[in-house]
């Protein structure tokens, strides 16, 4: 988990900790707030009812101009010609509006990949694995899946980005079809424009030509933009309600009950163990929120004593840990018999000692680095330590070019 984790991705895992698995919906909201902010581009400069009002407008305007045009006396071939030209001019407008839409929908799963690739999460498992080796002297029944829910938390994110990016090739080959397309029609256009211009005809009839092309074009704009509203629209409720299919009872008070249940389990462990090593009772508890983007409903955790100070928040931390590995063993759910943490240089030492006694009186592996003028004396020794750094002895023996 890290800052690119989302709301969603920490509702299915705080549910599957406490044996409540859900389905996974995050890859589908990932899409979802995709389109919600094309949706947002789209509509940055007009909204889908000022475009058809436009459109009406426009196509009175056309009426008008063809009554007019319709007066004029003009031979039958250049009616036939001016009429195919705005045809193209038309289609000119349609194509490149469809080339626009199709960039920037690349470039969205572009930048949503790119914050996906962000989020592969890199651990030095070589180093762990020594750790665990050295760990194993102590206690030999230490659980060795970190490894494989590393490997899972990526093939997850591997398969979100195959799921998000796997259009882009057909865009893409879609965008050089449409410039082909538009190329052709160009140069028809010119070649056409050429020949009307050749044309002997009144000022008037020249005058409602211009207007015409301008409003045929304006046309074109505009139903494009509605077009596009249109597909975003149905693709934001199609995956609002594939979310919906998969979110099932979730939201529902049976299951609000069940976790309810799981919690008063849990909070019962949570605010033993703070209690026996803080003096303090913390507690977990659950709110329904609404994701700002995608507008879903999520469920939000949060301890009783949030935003406490940064020593007191550190020791909530590890009395979550040991009460969720306590609770775990009394529930038969998954879980590692040991805590990997850092900043315990935050704690005061007596503090540190309480909480090393009782995570081994508990049978729980403290795995952590601390810089060494804040380790209590009692705890300084071999028994405890298994490696130490200094700037002579460093990890990855880096030396300096001179």
């Amino acid at each position: 988990m890290n800052t690119f984790t989302t709301n969603i991705e920490y509702e299915t895992l705080h549910l599957f900790m406490f044996g409540l698995p859900v389905s996974d919906r995050s890859h589908l909201n990932t899409k979802l707030k995709g389109e919600q902010e094309y949706k947002k581009r789209l509509e940055k400069q007009h909204s889908k009812n000022e475009l058809e009002l436009q459109l009406d407008i426009v196509k009175n305007n056309i009426i008008i101009l063809e009554k007019r045009k319709n007066n004029l006396n003009i031979n039958e071939n250049y009616k036939q010609e001016l009429e195919e030209l705005n045809d193209l001019k038309y289609r000119v407008s349609i194509v490149s509006s469809r080339i626009s839409e199709l960039s920037l929908r690349e470039q969205l799963l572009i930048e949503t990949e790119t914050e996906l690739k962000s989020d592969m999460s890199e651990i030095n498992l070589p180093e762990l694995r020594e750790i665990y080796k050295t760990a194993k002297k102590n206690i030999s029944n230490i659980q060795t899946t970190f490894e494989q829910l590393v490997e899972y938390h990526n093939k997850m994110i591997l398969e979100k980005i195959r799921f998000i990016t796997q259009d882009i090739p057909k865009i893409r080959s879609s965008i050089e079809e449409h410039k082909r397309t538009l190329g052709d029609f160009l140069d028809k256009e010119k070649r056409l424009s050429i020949k009307i211009s050749a044309s002997d005809t009144f000022q008037d009839l020249e005058n409602i030509i211009s207007d015409l092309t301008k409003s045929y074009q304006r046309i074109g704009e505009l139903e494009s933009g509605i077009e596009q509203l249109n597909s975003v629209e149905k693709n934001i409720k199609s995956l609002s309600e594939e979310i919906e299919v998969l979110d099932g009872d979730r939201f529902s008070e049976e299951f609000q009950e069940r976790l309810k249940s799981k919690l008063k389990g849990f909070n019962g462990i949570f605010a033993d163990v703070s209690n026996e090593l803080y003096g303090e009772q913390y507690g977990l508890s659950f709110t329904i929120k609404e994701d700002k983007k995608t507008k879903q409903n999520y469920y939000h955790f949060e301890s009783f004593n949030a935003n406490t100070s940064s020593g007191k928040k550190q020791g909530e931390i590890i009395c979550f840990d040991i009460a969720y590995i306590l609770f775990a063993r009394k529930q038969d759910l998954p879980f590692l018999n040991f805590i990997l943490n850092d900043k315990k240089e935050l704690m005061h030492g007596n503090q540190l000692k309480k909480v090393s006694k009782y995570a081994n009186d508990k049978k729980i592996q403290l795995v952590f680095s601390i810089l060494k003028d804040k380790l209590p004396s009692e705890i300084n020794n071999n028994e405890h330590i298994v490696l130490r750094l200094s700037d002579q002895d460093k990890l990855f023996k880096i030396e300096r070019s001179k």
